[in-house]
């Protein structure tokens, strides 16, 4: 299993559509050398964070954790059984997969959850087809949400459902944030985006001295000028002659 890692900004490549892309290498790395079961030993965890919102990227077998499948589980298997089910079972199937998220995920602010949205856009974008080994849902999840309002620490938990997270966060601009594995049933090290702190002003320059210092000096100047002019007075100003 590759690691998830930034390697760099690509230009013209959004952030999600690079983070995906790690996700499918990840994945095809692993399918060459498993042969027909996604056998994921490990969540692969994409966390990028904006201004006020955040998505986490979970790389899953999406087909078993729907179904209730274990470990090895043959995927044609359970992509055929999905693929059977009339509408209302698979989206009930699917809703229930969605609840499995929002329950068995979490995105922690101190002690309160953040509340998301969870999506499968591997279906959705029709990238399920024709994947090797087959897969009818898809891989990834995507988890959306706002960011709290007030600035705090933020922690990553997936519950015991899962397999140990390879966790790693990045900000809007894909600068790396946090790297780590983080074990089943706890929580990651504290994390947050990299916001630019407010200019911190300077202390106010004292005013009241140099405004002194200049009237002294303009006193002093303005002093030294009558003297001088008192002083040629007193020696005589010579009559203008007739």
């Amino acid at each position: 299993m590759s690691r998830l890692r930034k390697t760099g900004r690509r230009p013209g490549a959004s952030i999600e559509r690079y983070a995906r892309g790690l996700l499918w290498a990840a994945t095809l790395t692993l399918a060459a050398g498993q042969g027909f079961a996604h056998d994921l030993g490990t969540t692969e965890a994409l966390i990028t964070l904006h201004d006020q919102r955040f998505e986490i990227l979970l790389e899953c077998d999406l087909d078993a954790l729907a179904l209730g499948a274990g470990r090895g589980v043959d995927d044609a298997e359970l992509a055929a059984a999905l693929r059977a089910m009339d509408d209302a079972r698979l989206a009930a199937t699917v809703g229930d997969l969605r609840q499995l998220f929002a329950r068995r995920v979490r995105l922690l602010a101190g002690d309160t959850r953040i509340a998301f949205e969870v999506e499968f856009p591997d279906r959705e974008a029709g990238r399920t087809l024709g994947m090797v080994p087959p897969t009818f849902l898809g891989l990834t999840a995507r988890l959306r949400g706002a960011l709290p309002e007030q600035e705090s620490p933020l922690r990553f938990r997936l519950s015991r459902a899962f397999p140990s997270a390879r966790l790693t966060v990045i900000d809007a601009n894909g600068e790396t944030l946090l790297e780590e594995l983080v074990p089943r049933g706890e929580d990651s090290s504290d994390f947050g985006a990299r916001r630019a702190s407010p200019a911190v002003a300077g202390p106010e320059p004292d005013r009241s001295r140099a405004v002194y210092w200049l009237v002294a000096a303009t006193l002093a100047v303005a002093a030294f000028a009558w003297n001088r002019w008192r002083g040629s007075g007193t020696g005589g100003i010579a009559a203008p002659s007739r």
